[in-house]
């Protein structure tokens, strides 16, 4: 920028730098399980008809959080074929790319293993349980996510019906970018017939 004063036959020309700034974007999105990036620029303070190049921007992330962005490259200001970089302070904020876990809801049902033995005399178990369902997630949740703090089994040696006692407090997601899930349990159980009597 100039500011020119002219005195009679003296002109006087002030020369002074014009304030420009880049702001790097600042976004939210959803995690989608890949990586995310923003690469928007703001510019503010250039003079009409002037251009940059040189400056890039970026802020990439998968996993529920925030991160920051950063610039590189060397920013050049143009004036048409001349650079004018020069004549311009320079400011360059980055952004933030905030990454928030999937919300929409996820389903899981989970069944209990059923056994039904007979008699034996000694005592016999039935364990696991099975992964029926998984819905909603878009695919992301899978069975490797779930976390299980109960324990899968029933055991009995008795004629009789022994529960496992699964629940649904049991289950949870191992995956902090996928929270809004709920378990769906049917519970497991042994039951002991009686032996056949022959004779």
């Amino acid at each position: 920028e100039s500011i020119t004063i002219t005195t009679g036959e003296n002109v006087i020309v002030f020369h002074y730098n014009k304030d420009v700034t880049f702001t790097g974007e600042t976004a939210e999105k959803v995690y989608t399980g890949s990586e995310q990036t923003i690469t928007k620029i703001d510019d503010e303070g250039l003079k009409t008809g002037h251009t940059y190049t040189g400056l890039t921007y970026t802020a990439k992330g998968t996993n529920v959080g925030t991160y920051d962005g950063a610039f590189s490259g060397d920013v050049k200001i143009m004036n048409g074929t001349e650079d004018v970089t020069s004549l311009y302070n320079v400011t360059k904020p980055p952004g933030k790319l905030t990454i928030n876990a999937y919300s929409s809801a996820i389903t899981v049902v989970i069944a209990g293993n059923t056994e039904e033995k007979q008699y034996n005399g000694a005592e016999q178990s039935a364990t696991g349980y099975v992964v029926k369902s998984i819905t909603g997630g878009d695919g992301l949740f899978t069975e490797e996510d779930i976390a299980f703090s109960g324990n899968a089994t029933a055991s009995g040696t008795n004629v009789g019906t022994t529960k496992m006692g699964l629940t649904a407090d049991q289950f949870s997601s191992k995956d902090p970018n996928l929270t809004n899930v709920t378990f769906e349990v049917a519970d497991g159980q042994l039951k002991i017939t009686p032996t056949a009597v022959t004779g």
